[in-house]
């Protein structure tokens, strides 16, 4: 029984070794076979790839391999002519009679002049000896063409014709070419008969003297078109609206609606100087082109687009998509996702995708729910245009002029403030008390807020930084430090993720208040009458009109230091801008947040002006905020460095009774002082919260710095 089952071990031992092997040589054979099969069926390109180091066949006989290898009639044809070549390819008898007849046969389907085939290559005739004698040689690999091409020599020629003949290697593995050969574009080599051509230092020595790389009495050598490769392109293209022929028709029927002759002679000065779009115009040069499934090669050709279509380009980067694109996003609509590319066809052509048939199928490849009044929307509408679009015309201007008014007068007011503070500060030579003191333990503080207040100021602080930073690298995407800000937070579409957070905690706290109000009004603790009358209202009245006035008396040195109550003039306008700001920029960000469900009820357009007031209305909010709300609380010499009130809810009483007499004066008189004493804040929250304070402070005054940069951008 052991001896059986010792055999049956070695039986079993023996099937797994043979199939070990047997599976080892299928893997090593399909390993070394899958590159054979390919290279029936994979282009020149691939194949030249390779041959740059080990390839020795000529030309042709690579072409017969490769892509010439479907109009071969058999593989004995690719021996014929390798034979015929490698015995000195004469024109001779075996040329006449079995060369000729396989060119005839194989390859004049396409080389010929008058071939109709798709990949058809006329400008290679195969039609004599001489038309087939340069390609039986072995073509130069990469290396050996940038033995002059790629010479640092050229690269920095002040001969710019000289210069442009440089090649950068490293440059070129980035392009989507980068897998071929020089000679699978260049076809036609340099001429043998000259040595600088073929002799590196001779071709170094030819050029340090500054001598042209063609002789002038010899023709350019033939450069090579890009639909040599894709021919299919080529009839798409000449279809086009980027056709040349397009191009004369659009300006002809342009110039019969000119009535001014001096217009009709430019035009048609225009229309003979007219070139239509190359393949470079809009992929870049020729070497460098790189692959079209990139983001930023997409970007490239926007850019380009923009070369010819100067004011389309201006408002495309105006809107949402043109902003996202700059920060990098691959999402966004571009030019050819709307218009198309090499079909590209004029929106008057039913077949364009945004003729009045297409125009909703092309916005639902974004938005899936877009409806027809979605298509209104005006991708290229120019609001300073009042005769084309009025309706963003003056929404835009109201908005612009909101702006100028609010910080023309805020900031008059600041700048009397602070001259008034420094003076009164030189005169006296004594600084003001300050929110934080901590040498002064035996002080009793005014507890002027609760841990609500606190709370709600915390997220109103939070939501409003992130709304302002990512809201503004969105408005002014070519700011240097709004542009660093997106890329390191993951790019525009996490940025509108954050925007979005904002803008719940933002509805959150802006809820959480008007419960507290509603709260208040059922305790009877405010009513309708007192937010007329009482000091606790914060809704402007008559006599915050007299305070104002007052105050800027004292500012001018025409009269004595108002005394406040409960709330400022001041205060209560940053309280009402919650209300105006939330309501105008809440509303408009959901018609842009959800733009599919607003137009189910709203014409297109309205798009285009939510994003004017939206926008406009951010930029007043955030500038507001980081000027003069800073300057009003915490940058002003009487609060400097920070007032801090709103986080330890408490204020020195020695400073209470100066800055708010009238509500000191109430609350002696009705005995309710006492109640609001408490201790100062502990030393360390103290320390915290202006730690904390400085970082918010300094994250908005950074903001701030960066949108005026922006905004003198624009003007300079």
């Amino acid at each position: 029984m052991i001896k059986l089952n010792v055999q049956k071990k070695n039986v079993q031992r023996h099937k797994a070794i043979t199939l070990a092997v047997f599976t080892g040589v299928f893997c090593v054979t399909a390993f070394f076979y899958q590159p054979l099969v390919k290279a029936a069926i994979n282009s020149e390109d691939t194949i030249v790839e390779k041959d740059k180091t080990v390839n020795t066949d000529p030309r042709i006989i690579v072409a017969m391999k490769t892509t010439m290898y479907d109009q071969v009639a058999d593989d004995e044809d690719i021996d014929i002519m390798a034979q015929w070549i490698k015995q000195g390819a004469k024109n001779d008898d075996n040329f006449k009679n079995d060369i000729y007849t396989i060119i005839k046969n194989d390859c004049n389907n396409c080389h010929s002049k008058t071939s109709s085939m798709t990949k058809k290559v006329p400008y290679i005739p195969f039609a004599s000896y001489e038309d087939i004698k340069p390609f039986t040689k072995v073509g130069p690999t990469n290396a050996k063409c940038l033995e002059c091409h790629g010479d640092p020599i050229l690269k920095n020629h002040s001969n710019e014709k000289l210069s442009s003949k440089f090649f950068d290697e490293t440059k070129f593995q980035t392009t989507i070419h980068k897998e071929l050969n020089c000679i699978r574009c260049h076809i036609f080599l340099h001429p043998e008969t000259e040595k600088f051509y073929q002799d590196t230092e001779a071709f170094k020595a030819h050029v340090s003297k500054g001598k042209p790389l063609v002789a002038s009495e010899r023709p350019e050598i033939f450069k090579p078109s890009c639909t040599n490769c894709h021919p299919k392109v080529l009839k798409k293209l000449e279809k086009s609206a980027h056709s040349e022929e397009k191009i004369k028709e659009k300006i002809a029927q342009e110039m019969q609606s000119m009535q001014n002759t001096l217009t009709i002679q430019v035009a048609q000065q225009n229309a003979t100087e007219i070139k239509s779009p190359k393949c470079n115009d809009c992929h870049g040069t020729q070497h460098y082109i790189t692959d079209t499934k990139l983001n930023q090669t997409k970007f490239d050709i926007v850019n380009r687009c923009g070369d010819c279509h100067q004011e389309l380009i201006k408002t495309y980067f105006g809107t949402y998509h043109g902003k996202a694109s700059k920060l990098g996003s691959d999402k966004v609509a571009k030019c050819a996702n709307c218009h198309g590319s090499h079909d590209l066809l004029t929106a008057s052509n039913p077949a364009s995708m945004l003729s009045a048939k297409n125009k909703q199928k092309t916005c639902q490849e974004c938005h899936p729910k877009a409806n027809m009044s979605f298509t209104e929307y005006l991708p290229h509408a120019d609001h300073h245009d009042v005769e084309k679009y009025p309706q963003l015309f003056y929404p835009f201007w109201i908005m612009t002029l909101l702006v100028i008014f609010t910080f023309t007068a805020f900031g008059s007011h600041a700048c009397l403030w602070l001259n008034r503070s420094l003076i009164e500060q030189f005169k006296t030579g004594q600084n003001k008390e300050k929110s934080i003191i901590l040498d002064k333990k035996d002080e009793k503080y005014v507890k002027r807020f609760n841990i609500f207040h606190t709370i709600l100021h915390v997220l109103i602080i939070v939501s409003f930084l992130i709304l302002a930073i990512t809201g503004m690298a969105l408005k002014f995407p070519d700011n240097p430090l709004f542009a660093s800000i997106a890329h390191s937070l993951g790019g525009p579409h996490v940025m509108g993720t954050l925007h979005r957070i904002g803008a719940v905690v933002t509805f959150i706290y802006f809820i959480a208040h008007l419960l507290q109000l509603l709260v208040l009004f059922i305790m009877r603790k405010i009513t309708i009458k007192g937010l007329i009358k009482e000091e606790y209202s914060l809704i402007p009245l008559p006599r915050d009109l007299k305070d104002l006035k007052d105050n800027i008396l004292y500012f001018i040195g025409k009269g004595p230091k108002p005394e406040f109550g409960r709330w400022t003039y001041w205060e209560k306008f940053d309280y009402m801008a919650v209300f105006w700001g939330i309501s105008i920029i809440g509303s408009t960000g959901l018609t842009l947040a959800f733009p599919e469900i607003a137009t189910q009820f709203l014409p297109g357009w309205t798009l285009n002006i939510a994003t004017i007031i939206h926008s406009d209305e951010a930029l007043l909010a955030a500038g507001f905020i980081f000027s003069m709300h800073f300057f009003h609380s915490h940058m002003r010499p009487d609060n400097f460095p920070m007032d801090t009130v709103i986080f330890t809810q408490r204020l020195p009483l020695s400073r209470f009774k100066e800055e708010r007499p009238k509500e000191y004066q109430a609350l002696v008189k009705d005995g309710m002082l006492d109640k609001y004493l408490v201790d100062p804040p502990s030393k360390w929250y103290s320390i915290l919260v202006l730690i904390m304070g400085w970082i918010f402070l300094s994250i908005g005054l950074i903001a701030l710095g960066a949108i005026i940069y922006s905004l003198l951008s624009f003007i300079i």
